[in-house]
Parts: structure tokens; sequence; C-alpha cells
């Protein structure tokens, strides 16, 4: 995760969130993690919140990367969960959480992180 040192979010701008998300399915991790950190930095803005969830492949693409890549990288599965913990504060988007099986993927990465958990102890 060298590569993500440097990262500065600044540059960070809603006006590329198509950018952020087509780096959700490169194969190269850092960049996944940039796409996944932009994502989010963005749902710290209100303002962006309504604009981002209009976008037709924003949550289905996060919650695939999510879904996908969760036993691959603990810290894109955080940044992914948190920007669907963003979300879930506001009741109207609840539906789309739902939608996009975000309960169910929470639960299985749980229960790896547990077997992980247990394998590491014994």
């Amino acid at each position: 995760m060298g590569s993500l040192k440097g990262f500065q979010f600044n540059s960070v701008q809603i006006t590329e969130i198509d950018n952020y998300i087509e780096m959700l399915y490169n194969e190269v991790m850092d960049t996944k993690l940039k796409g996944c950190i932009s994502i989010l930095y963005l749902c710290f803005s209100a303002e962006y919140m309504e604009e981002m969830i209009e976008h037709e492949s924003l949550l289905p693409a996060v919650s695939r990367t999510l879904r996908d890549d969760y036993k691959k990288s603990l810290d894109l599965s955080l940044y992914l969960l948190n920007v669907f913990y963003a979300y879930s504060h506001f009741t109207d988007f609840h539906g789309l959480l739902v939608q996009n099986q975000i309960g169910d993927t929470c639960m299985r990465i749980i229960d790896y992180e547990v077997k992980r958990y247990k394998a590491r102890v014994n």
C-alpha cells in the first residue's frame, strides 16, 4: 500500500466520480483503494451525498467490490463499509442499502474475520 502514502485529499472532486468508480474495477489493489478512499472522502460532504446516490452505478459498483474483494484486503473492506455507514445515517437511503445486500455482505465479512481470527489464535 506504499503508493497511498502521498494521497492528496484536496485533489478529490465530485466531477471525477466516474473515474473513482472505474478505479474499483482495476486489478491493482492500490488503485482500488484510491478510488474507494476518494468516494469515501466525498461522502463526508452532505452536499455530495444526494448527487452521489443519484449516480446509477455508484452503489452497485461499491457493493460488488465489497462482495468480491473483502477477502483480499481488510483496508479496502473497511473503507467500503464506511461508505455504506455514511449512507446508513439517512433513512431515505436504507432501501438502497437493502437492495444492494449490504447487511448480508456485512454478516459474511464478520463470519470470515471471526474464522480468520480463530485460525490465528489456534
